[in-house]
C-alpha cells in the first residue's frame, strides 16, 4: 500500500498517517518519561503502541470503515494491538534483563485500549500468553516501519537507550524490589501511552496542533508565592492576637523555612486549628519553584474540604487555573462490538476529554480518586498516574487513610519519592504510624521544629469522657444537649451514621431548636450553603445546634462553643475536639465523648475497632488519672492508639480478599504461591494487574454518582433531558456540585420508585434525580440505614 492510515477525520475527510500518529505519540511519551529517567522506554511504547497498523488486514479494515461508514467492519475485528509487543519479544527474549523489559512493555502495549493484563492470575493462568498471535508478516510490518518511521540502526540504538535505563533502575536491585518497581513502571508507562494516544487522537479529531513541549508553570507558581505572601500579611495583621495566633505564623514559617529540603517523604503535625492548609501550601510552592517540580497536588478524604480549601485557595492566589476533582459524572459502558459509528467514536473522545487527565499546577482532590490512579482497573484512572511524577503531594488528614489500603499506599510512596522526584507531605494533627507497619513507610522528617513546644498553645478544650456501661440512647443525647444549650449559644454533634444523625436531628426538631443536619446524603453546594449560614449564625451569638456525621471533623473550617462525640476513633474525637473553640474564642471550651450504640461491624469494622482501642484507653485512664498526663488526646495517647489500632486490624493491611489472598502479593510478589511450575520457566514478570484492579476498592461498596434537584443542579438536569447540545468540559465541573454518591441499596430503591433517570450515549451514562427524591433537609431522601461515605468520590 502506498499509504498508511491510523485514523481518519470524517469532518474534512482528511485521514492521520500511521507514521505520523507514531511519531507524535512517542514524542508525548517521552516528555512523560523524561520525568523519572525512562524516556527511551515511554518512547518505545509511544512509537509501537500502533505498530499493527502496518498489517494489511487494518489497512483494508480501515478503508471500509472510511468507504462505508453507514455500515462499518465489525470493530476489534483486526487486532493491531499485538503486534508491537511480539516485536519487543522478538527482540529482547534471549536474555533475561532484556525479557524481564520486553514483558512489561508488551503488556502496556497488547492492552493500551483495555487494561493491563495478568502475567498470572489466581488460577494459575497467564492471560499474558494467551495473546492470539497476528497473521500477518511481523518482518513484512517490520519492513514498512523502519521505511517510514525510523531507520533500523537508529531503532536498535533507541532499544539500547532504553535497555540502559532499565538496567540503571534494576541495579543492585533484590528480586523483591525489581517486582515492586515494574508494577509501578509498568503502570507509568501505560499511563503515559493511553494519555499521549488519547491526547494525539483528539487533537487530530479537533484540528489542533500535535507540537508537544514539557510543561512549565514556573511563572504561575512564582506568581501564586507573592500573592499567597502578601495575603497572609494581611491575615495576619486582622487575626485576633493571641497565643493561637503567633503559634500559627510560628508554624507556617517553619514550612516556608523548610522548602529547600530534598525531595522526600515529610510529616506535618500542625494541631488541629493550627493553619496546616495554608501552611503546607506555603511550604509547597516555595518547594516546587526550588526543585523545578510541575505540579501541586492535594490529596483530601472529605468532598467538603475539598470545596473549603479550594475556594479559599482561588480566593488567596487569584486565580481560576485549578483542578477541583471530586468524582466521575461521566460513567464509562464498555464496548459493545459492532455497536459503534465514527460519529459515535467521536462523541466518546470528546466524554472522555471532559474528564480532565490531571494536566493542571493546582489539583484539589479525594483519596478515593488518588489510590483509584495507581490500583483501579479502569484506565480513565490510570491515565492521570505520570501526573504525580515531579510533583508536590500534599495529604491532608491522612489519619483517615483506610485500614485495607495501608500497604498498597506506602509502596506507592516510596515508588513516587524515589524514581519520580515527588515529595510527600503527610498532614495531620493525629499521625498515624504508617512507618511502624510490617510494609512501612520511610519518612524523612518531621517539618515543624520543637513541636512538643507549641502544643499546649493550640490546647482550648476539655475532654470529658461519659461513656457508660449501657448505651446512651437518642433521646438522652438529645436531651443531654439541650441542658447544654443551656450554657452555649452554639453545640455541635457528630455521629457515626447518617441514620443517627438524620434521628437526632428531627428530635432536636421536635424540640423546636433551630438545627441544622450534614450529611453526605447531601451535594457539596447544598453543604457548603448550610455551612455559611452556621457560619453567620455563630457570628450573631444566635442558639444553633448541628447534628452531622464524620464529614464535619476534618479540616471544617467553623468554631462551635460545646462539641458532642458520638465515641470513635481517638483520631476523630481530635479531629471532633478540633470544631471546638477553634479560634480560641474562649480559654478552655467543654467537648463530651457518649457512647452510642455501635453501628454495624459488618460495614463499619474500622470505626467500631477504632471504638474499642479508644474504650481501652478510657478504662486505663480511668484507672489511672496521671497516665498520658491526663490527657485523652496527648500525642502519647495517639501513639499508643494507632500502634494497637492498627495491630487489631493487622490482616487487613495488605487488602485481603477471597480465601485469603492478599492484593499486596497478587501486586508485588516475585514468588506468587500459585504460580504452576509450566509456566515459572515461561515468565519471568508474575503481577496480577488485572485481577488487583478488578478487586481493588478504596471504600467497600462502590458508588454511583448522580445529579441531583438542587438549586442549579435543576439546569444541568434540564440540560440532559432536553438533549441540548452540551459542552461536557463544563458541565462535568459543574455537575460535581450538585452530585451525591449512592450505595448499591440506594440506587435500587431509587429505581424502584422511578426516581433515578439516566443520559445515555453509546458509551457513557450521566445518572440524575427526579424531582421530589431531594430535599433541603435531608438531603437525597432514601429511606433505610445507610454506610457512612467515609471517603466520598
Amino acid at each position: 500500500m502506498d499509504t498508511y492510515i491510523a485514523h481518519y477525520r470524517q469532518e474534512d475527510r482528511t485521514a492521520q498517517l500511521l507514521s505520523t500518529h507514531l511519531k507524535e505519540v512517542q514524542q508525548y511519551c517521552e516528555i512523560v518519561g523524561k520525568k523519572m529517567n525512562v524516556q527511551h522506554i515511554a518512547g518505545l511504547v509511544g512509537m509501537l503502541h500502533d505498530f499493527g497498523k502496518y498489517s494489511e488486514a487494518f489497512q483494508t479494515y480501515i478503508r471500509e470503515a472510511i468507504e462505508h461508514p453507514e455500515s462499518p467492519p465489525k470493530r476489534g475485528s483486526v487486532n493491531h494491538s499485538t503486534a508491537g509487543g511480539q516485536l519487543l519479544l522478538l527482540f529482547w527474549s534471549k536474555q533475561a534483563d532484556t525479557k524481564l523489559l520486553a514483558e512489561l512493555l508488551a503488556n502496556v502495549i497488547y492492552t493500551h485500549h483495555g487494561s493491563l493484563l495478568d502475567f498470572i492470575n489466581t488460577e494459575g493462568e497467564s492471560p499474558f500468553l494467551k495473546r492470539p498471535f497476528i497473521e500477518d508478516d511481523i518482518k513484512k510490518m517490520a519492513s514498512q516501519f523502519f521505511n517510514e518511521v525510523i531507520p533500523q540502526q537508529q531503532f536498535n540504538t533507541y532499544m539500547n537507550a532504553a535497555l540502559k535505563e532499565y538496567l540503571t533502575l534494576i541495579k543492585e536491585k533484590s528480586a523483591e524490589e525489581i517486582a515492586r518497581l515494574n508494577f509501578f513502571l509498568a503502570k507509568y508507562l501505560f499511563s503515559a501511552l493511553i494519555d499521549a494516544d488519547r491526547t494525539n487522537a483528539r487533537d487530530f479529531d479537533e484540528n489542533k496542533s500535535s507540537d508537544y513541549q514539557e510543561v512549565s508553570y514556573v511563572p504561575q507558581f512564582m506568581q501564586y508565592k507573592e500573592r499567597l505572601t502578601k495575603a497572609l500579611q494581611l491575615k495576619q495583621q486582622q487575626a485576633l492576637q493571641n497565643r493561637i495566633t503567633t503559634s500559627r505564623q510560628y508554624l507556617s514559617d517553619q514550612c516556608a523555612e523548610k522548602a529547600t529540603l530534598p525531595t522526600g517523604i515529610y510529616t506535618l503535625s500542625i494541631p488541629t486549628g493550627g493553619g496546616k492548609t495554608l501552611a503546607s501550601l506555603r511550604f509547597a510552592l516555595s518547594h516546587v519553584l526550588h526543585h523545578r517540580q510541575q505540579r501541586i497536588i492535594n490529596i483530601i478524604p472529605f468532598t467538603t474540604i475539598i470545596e473549603q480549601n479550594a475556594k479559599e485557595v482561588r480566593t488567596l492566589l487569584e486565580t481560576d487555573d485549578l483542578l477541583e476533582h471530586h468524582s466521575n459524572i461521566i460513567e464509562d459502558e464498555d464496548l459493545q462490538e459492532g455497536s459503534h459509528t465514527f460519529e459515535a467514536l467521536q462523541q466518546r473522545r470528546k466524554m472522555q476529554s471532559a474528564k480532565d487527565n490531571w494536566e493542571s499546577p493546582l489539583i484539589y482532590s479525594t483519596m478515593v480518586q488518588f489510590l483509584n490512579i495507581i490500583y483501579a482497573e479502569k484506565s480513565r484512572y490510570t491515565r492521570r498516574f505520570h501526573q504525580l511524577a515531579n510533583s508536590v503531594i500534599i495529604f491532608d488528614e491522612i489519619q483517615s487513610l483506610p485500614v485495607k489500603t495501608i500497604s498498597l499506599f506506602n509502596e506507592a510512596m516510596m515508588f513516587l519519592k524515589e524514581y519520580c522526584n515527588t515529595t510527600i507531605i503527610l498532614c495531620t494533627a493525629t499521625q498515624p504510624a504508617l512507618e511502624h507497619v510490617e510494609h512501612y513507610l520511610h519518612i524523612d522528617g518531621e517539618l515543624i521544629d520543637e513541636l512538643d513546644k507549641v502544643l499546649p498553645d493550640f490546647k482550648r478544650t476539655a475532654v470529658t469522657s461519659l461513656v457508660r456501661e449501657q448505651d446512651w440512647t437518642y433521646e438522652e443525647v438529645a436531651q443531654f444537649a439541650t441542658e447544654k444549650m443551656g450554657q452555649v449559644d452554639n453545640l455541635l454533634i457528630i455521629v457515626n451514621t447518617k441514620t443517627a444523625a438524620k434521628k437526632l436531628y428531627q428530635l432536636l426538631s421536635d424540640d423546636g431548636w433551630n438545627v441544622q443536619h450534614l450529611s453526605t446524603s447531601m451535594c457539596p453546594a447544598h453543604r457548603q450553603k448550610i455551612l455559611a449560614e452556621m457560619r453567620e449564625t455563630i457570628k450573631t451569638a444566635e442558639k444553633l445546634i448541628c447534628v452531622s456525621t464524620q464529614l464535619i471533623e476534618a479540616g471544617v473550617d467553623v468554631s462551635f462553643q460545646c462539641v458532642i462525640r458520638a465515641q470513635a476513633g481517638l483520631d476523630s474525637i481530635a479531629q471532633a475536639a478540633g470544631r471546638c473553640n477553634r479560634n480560641g474564642e474562649a480559654a478552655v471550651r467543654d467537648v463530651y465523648v457518649i457512647n452510642l450504640k455501635k453501628p454495624s461491624e459488618r460495614y463499619l469494622q474500622t470505626i467500631v475497632t477504632g471504638i474499642e482501642e479508644t474504650g481501652m484507653i478510657l478504662r486505663d485512664m480511668s484507672l489511672d488519672e496521671t497516665l498520658y498526663d491526663g490527657d485523652l488526646l496527648s500525642m502519647d495517647a495517639m501513639k499508643r492508639y494507632f500502634k494497637h489500632y492498627y495491630y487489631a486490624l493487622k490482616h487487613e493491611l495488605n487488602y485481603t480478599i477471597d480465601e485469603g489472598l492478599q492484593l499486596y502479593d497478587l501486586a508485588f510478589s516475585a514468588n506468587a504461591s500459585f504460580v504452576p511450575s509450566t509456566l515459572a520457566g515461561r515468565l519471568l514478570n508474575r503481577h496480577a494487574f488485572k485481577t488487583v484492579g478488578r478487586h481493588f476498592h478504596v471504600i467497600d461498596t462502590q458508588t454511583t454518582s448522580v445529579i441531583v434537584p438542587y438549586e442549579q443542579g435543576n439546569e444541568l438536569i434540564t440540560q440532559l433531558e432536553a438533549y441540548d447540545a452540551i459542552d461536557f468540559s463544563r458541565f462535568v465541573k459543574q455537575a460535581q456540585q450538585y452530585s451525591v454518591n449512592v450505595f448499591p441499596y440506594e440506587r435500587r430503591l431509587l429505581e424502584q420508585y422511578g426516581m433515578l433517570a439516566v443520559y445515555e450515549t453509546p458509551f457513557s451514562k450521566i445518572y440524575y434525580v427526579r424531582e421530589g427524591a431531594y430535599s433541603e433537609n435531608d438531603g437525597l431522601d432514601i429511606a433505610g440505614d445507610a454506610e457512612l461515605g467515609l471517603l466520598t468520590m
